[in-house]
């Protein structure tokens, strides 16, 4: 039985957060298991309770003619102007009166800012506006993002977050439609619910019966993903909401945005006659070889660390019969000879499927790749009849690439990717100029690591030349699970400094030396859980450093963890970074005899007191100069000296440098060369 309670009940009012900043998820422990994430549409899974509902069983209850469009708008006018309602509620607002702020946004042909444009918030860098069908004529956004800080980490919005936004519809009679569904497309990231909570959905639709007097049940959408992480920007969603409004003449539906941060989009919003025949791929799985402690579905995989794959999928019955002998279907497909399929499998039939009811399938025979080949995974379902939306809905593809010597928890062609880095938080609390983001990484065998590649977002959000970027490979920590800082590092990298030539690549690879500081490091790793951690310096703000995201797949929040200030946040999505084995490659632009002219050893690092460096050259070294910065790029110490050879030695006072990480900078006529230092009093 439905419950029924009042408006000013049903939006009580979120606690507001005094000082929460977007993209601050603290992480929590570590699952031991794949989380089953739901991505796909989101459906009502209840039994029909309405009078002449069709039996569970199969019988022969008569229905109505299929795909039958009720109501529908797809926003070529103002839905202010055509029945809407749109209501808007302050944090600070329990009660049921709405403030005349902080609404949905209508982005038109004509309005301003039109219908190309997305998210205007401070933190909606590499998103864009909704890539429905008819997102040309209009689309309708809650912009929480730019409500709270109107467009400047730094500025102060109309609104402070949390936020409330009803979009409701015009009145729609269903009294001759009992089995109805809600469609629309939508595009929403996702930071967090009612009170602030990350573990809270911000999206969710409301039901009325009586012309929007009072409303019916709450269904939550969008729980499947996660914190910081979004949609796919054209995500179709189908509803069955039979069970709320089935058979009613005043129905209102409610689209309500309750929480904080980033925003919805929504468009082609129709009401439907639910048919009796269709079927739907609601999240597809890769299932790693668990036994062997891998629970991450990486998207790139070299051939020495492979294990092997189950492929899974959740399948709903989102029409109004039982489907008989479903079955679901998997091909793995060389993209450069798609008529010869590399693996193909199919489930066990399942013999019946209720109506609205859902079901994960697998196919039992593992698929072990063996070539070096980018490849999709394609999903697609069999049963006892023909679907209405077999295209649409019935098929689903994934994609897959083993390497030679690449490994990655992001694909390696994202349809969307954000763009993620140290712009991403400047501006106050407080500006941060350093970041660390870490993916992790689940070594099956033993394998020689060789170095590190970050994929970089360019254009005028992109990184820039200047901008400083290390790696360092570490264990987790025994407690959290999380990097586990200095004190567990594997190996790390040298500090490289960003060139144009990176920049205008949109990528940079950073060997592991075999000797860093003066000291050896051990490349080959043993088999365990790594983290792949990317340290960014942007010089106090004037070089940033930007990376990508991958957003193909939503992935469980310890695959990929970022760090600000004090703590790790989750990321949700897949920072685009690569662990590399097998072969060591030059620094981006640099030749050989680049490599070897120029020699300098700072040593002991870290270092409590001095701090000698040794230079060797193949001409002589002349005037020398050291200087030592800080993170932020504030000069710390400098001295000038006078060489008379091809090599020299020269020791810097740190005592009176506070402890910390530097970069130490030598040059001389003979060539350059830049070392991170570590004091450590």
């Amino acid at each position: 039985m439905n419950k029924f309670i009042s408006l000013s009940i049903l939006l009580t009012a979120c606690l507001a957060i005094g000082s929460a900043h977007a993209q601050q998820a603290k992480v929590q422990r570590p699952m031991q298991a794949i989380k089953q994430l739901e991505l796909g549409a989101v459906y009502d899974a209840n039994s029909l309770n309405n009078s002449g509902s069709p039996s569970l069983n199969g019988g022969n209850t008569s229905f109505q003619t299929e795909a039958v469009n009720i109501w529908s708008d797809n926003f070529g006018s103002n839905p202010n102007t055509t029945g809407w309602t749109n209501y808007g509620f302050r944090g600070i607002n329990t009660g049921p009166t709405p403030d005349t702020a902080g609404i949905w946004e209508y982005r038109g042909l004509s309005t301003l800012p039109a219908s190309g444009t997305g998210s205007r918030g401070a933190y909606a860098a590499g998103t864009q506006a909704i890539q429905s069908p008819t997102r040309t004529n209009g689309f309708m956004i809650f912009d929480s993002d730019w409500l709270d800080n109107n467009g400047s980490p730094t500025g102060t919005g109309m609104w402070a977050s949390p936020h409330r936004g009803m979009l409701i519809t015009p009145a729609i009679d269903l009294s001759a439609y009992d089995y109805v569904n809600l469609s629309f497309y939508q595009y929403y990231r996702r930071f967090g619910g009612p009170g602030g909570l990350q573990s809270a959905t911000g999206t969710y639709l409301l039901f009325s019966k009586n012309n929007g007097l009072t409303w019916s049940d709450t269904l939550a959408l969008n729980s499947g993903i996660a914190v910081n992480s979004s949609t796919p920007n054209n995500n179709f969603q189908r509803v069955n909401i039979s069970s709320y409004v089935g058979g009613e003449d005043s129905v209102k539906i409610a689209f309500l945005f309750n929480g904080d941060y980033y925003f919805w989009m929504v468009d082609d919003i129709a009401v439907e006659q639910a048919p009796r025949v269709d079927m739907s791929i609601t999240d597809t799985k890769f299932l790693p070889d668990t036994s062997r402690n891998r629970v991450i579905e990486y998207g790139i995989i070299p051939d020495s660390n492979k294990t092997f794959l189950y492929f899974q999928a959740r399948v709903r019955n989102i029409g109004t019969t039982v489907r008989n002998n479903v079955q679901l279907q998997v091909s793995v497909i060389d993209t450069t000879a798609p008529n010869t399929p590399l693996f193909t499998g199919t489930s066990l039939a399942l013999p019946a499927l209720d109506p609205f009811a859902d079901t994960l399938l697998t196919i039992s025979t593992a698929y072990t790749p063996t070539l070096y080949k980018f490849t999709r995974v394609n999903y697609s379902l069999s049963f006892d009849s023909v679907s209405l939306d077999s295209t649409a809905n019935n098929t689903a593809s994934r994609q897959f690439e083993l390497t030679d010597s690449l490994m990655s928890v992001s694909v390696s062609r994202p349809p969307t990717s954000l763009i993620f880095g140290t712009r991403n938080f400047t501006g106050n609390p407080p500006s941060v100029f350093d970041l660390k983001v870490a993916n992790i990484c689940e070594l099956v065998n033993t394998d020689t690591v060789t170095s590190a590649t970050a994929l970089m977002a360019t254009g005028t959000n992109g990184s820039q030349a200047g901008g400083l970027i290390f790696f360092t490979l570490e264990t987790s920590d025994a407690t959290t699970g999380l990097p586990g800082g200095q004190a567990a590092v594997v190996l790390e990298t040298d500090l490289y400094t960003l060139t144009s030539i990176d920049v205008s690549r949109g990528r940079v690879t950073i060997p592991f030396p075999a000797t860093l500081g003066g000291s050896p490091q051990e490349r080959i790793v043993q088999p365990g859980d790594y983290w792949l951690v990317a340290h960014l310096f942007s010089n106090n703000g004037a070089n940033h450093v930007s990376l990508l995201d991958d957003q193909t797949v939503t992935m469980p929040w310890f695959a990929s963890v970022l760090y600000r200030s004090t703590d790790w946040f989750n990321n949700g999505n897949a920072i685009r970074n690569s662990l590399n084995f097998g072969r060591v490659p030059r620094v981006p632009g640099a030749s050989i005899a680049e490599l070897n002219e120029f020699v300098a050893i700072a040593y002991p690092n870290p270092t409590s007191d001095l701090l000698n460096i040794k230079l060797s050259a193949a001409r002589d070294l002349g005037k020398v100069k050291t200087s030592l910065f800080d993170m932020t790029g504030r000069l710390v110490r400098s001295e000038v000296a006078e060489s008379n050879g091809q090599s020299a030695r020269y020791t810097l006072d740190l005592t009176s440098v506070p402890n910390g990480t530097y970069y130490l900078d030598v040059l001389s006529v003979a060539g350059s060369k830049r070392q991170r230092v570590i004091v450590r009093h």
